[in-house]
């Protein structure tokens, strides 16, 4: 069930502002009139959208969100969501097909609807920010926790945002008021100077856990236990919270920097059908968990195991998809560039007791090399190329068609890396029978795609 529903009231009501008929004034014969005034909505407003067929049609929209335009990272919210889900059909059909003319045979179906509209997201990292008021004899302090927008060169505080979860939700508004209490710095790209740079919040579906990973700029974690007790105390919800040191002026590229546990415990729990998975603070954790569990099955009614194959998967992350399909083959074989993520994968398959199944750390085409130069890894059926967290811009697909495999699938959220896909495979042999795009994040245009590759 969706965690956030917009109403939108369409009645008319009497003016709130409208005085009562005075009763000695209708006995001298006088009376005031009643008027009668929409009820106060919020502005619709009409886009301009392509159908199925080409044609442009008007189409109304709502505002779910109050600073979408501001914030602008899910620009399509306002849509009404069968209109999101035909415009990304559409895009990657335009994408794909226009390349080439022998892409047109590629058949790309209709996005596959996410099961939450709202309230969807399960990861985000949020930049904080502050400023000042005009006041010179004492200013007051504003902490603003939100997305940074590029075009306004600010921090866009997003409030109670409609597509994160209501417990995402909370932890930053306690965090908030908990940086002006504790009076904590905050690093300003300006003056590069502050302690606080971001905080990533990450909670599960099925069991409502949380974890939050303060970002800093410095060692300094000891000045973040007392706000780290007090979130842990006030949020049930919250399994650990940790520190991790950044370099802001790297962007996103932190991977394999330690994590320092400030209070709780190391791990949250999500479950996918009938499998048990944890997740540390250092593990990439499915944004949209409902609907990668659709895929994962959807690979797996593909994949139609006989329980005689052997399954290779690249970038398994914390081996969710690994082990589901582990129950149904003679034998899983999977690798990632993080180990914590294999640490983790390991982890799951003791909780679920899977025993065929073994995971590899390091970077990804260098150990498949060495794993087919060894022979660990001779004949695999079926093989799952996995770029949604990291591209696989190095691996050989003839390495990879060696291994003789009757399916391949490929999943990436990026149209050109799909492009680039469709021309490596068709080079070795084989050929994208059909995509299957999947909307993992509602608002936006951005989809998930699966790929069913095979011989031609």
């Amino acid at each position: 069930m969706n965690e956030f529903n917009p109403k939108r009231n369409f009645s008319r009501s009497f003016d709130r502002g409208q005085k009562k008929p005075d009763s000695n004034m209708q006995k001298k014969g006088k009376s005031s009139s009643l008027t009668w005034k929409p009820a106060r909505t919020q502005p619709l407003n009409i886009r301009m959208m392509t159908t199925k067929e080409g044609v442009s049609e008007r189409v109304l929209h709502e505002q779910p969100c109050k600073i979408i335009e501001k914030c602008n990272y899910c620009p399509n919210l306002d849509l009404p969501y069968k209109t999101q889900l035909l415009q990304k059909t559409n895009e990657l059909k335009q994408s794909i097909h226009s390349e080439n003319p022998e892409y047109q045979k590629i058949i790309i179906k209709d996005c596959i609807a996410s099961e939450d509209r709202f309230g969807y997201r399960h990861q985000i990292k949020l930049i904080i920010s502050e400023h000042y008021s005009n006041d010179p004899v004492s200013p007051k302090r504003w902490v603003d926790i939100g997305l940074y927008n590029q075009s306004f060169n600010s921090v866009v505080d997003i409030g109670r945002c409609p597509v994160q979860t209501s417990l995402a939700n909370d932890i930053a508004a306690f965090f908030r008021t908990g940086i002006r209490l504790h009076n904590l710095s905050i690093y300003t790209p300006k003056n590069r100077e502050g302690l606080i740079h971001s905080l990533v919040i990450r909670t599960t579906h099925s069991t409502r856990q949380a974890q939050v990973i303060i970002n800093i700029t410095k060692d300094e974690s000891q000045l973040l236990k007392p706000i780290a007790r007090e979130l842990a105390e006030k949020i049930m919800n919250i399994q650990g919270v940790f520190a991790q040191v950044v370099q802001p002026q790297h962007g996103d590229d932190n991977r394999n920097i330690k994590v320092t546990k400030l209070v709780g415990q190391e791990e949250i729990e999500e479950q996918y059908s009938e499998l048990s998975i944890k997740y540390s603070s250092s593990t990439y954790l499915p944004p949209n968990p409902r609907i990668y569990n659709k895929i994962f099955h959807r690979i797996l009614e593909l994949a139609d195991l006989s329980g005689r194959e052997s399954i290779l998967e690249l970038n398994s992350g914390a081996g969710e998809l690994s082990c589901l399909l582990a129950a149904s083959a003679r034998n899983v074989t999977a690798i990632d560039a993080s180990e914590n993520a294999v640490q983790d994968a390991n982890k799951n398959a003791r909780l679920n007791s899977i025993k065929n199944i073994g995971f590899y750390h390091g970077k990804v085409s260098d150990k498949l090399n060495e794993l087919i130069s060894n022979q660990i890894i001779k004949n695999c059926e079926v093989i799952i190329l996995n770029s949604r967290e990291e591209k696989l811009n190095n691996i050989s697909l003839k390495n990879i068609v060696s291994l003789e495999p009757k399916v391949l699938f490929y999943l990436s959220s990026s149209s050109n890396d799909i492009i680039k896909m469709a021309k490596e495979v068709d080079g070795v042999g084989y050929k994208i029978v059909f995509i299957e795009p999947y909307d993992t994040f509602p608002g936006t245009d951005r989809v998930l795609s699966l790929c069913f590759i095979q011989k031609k």
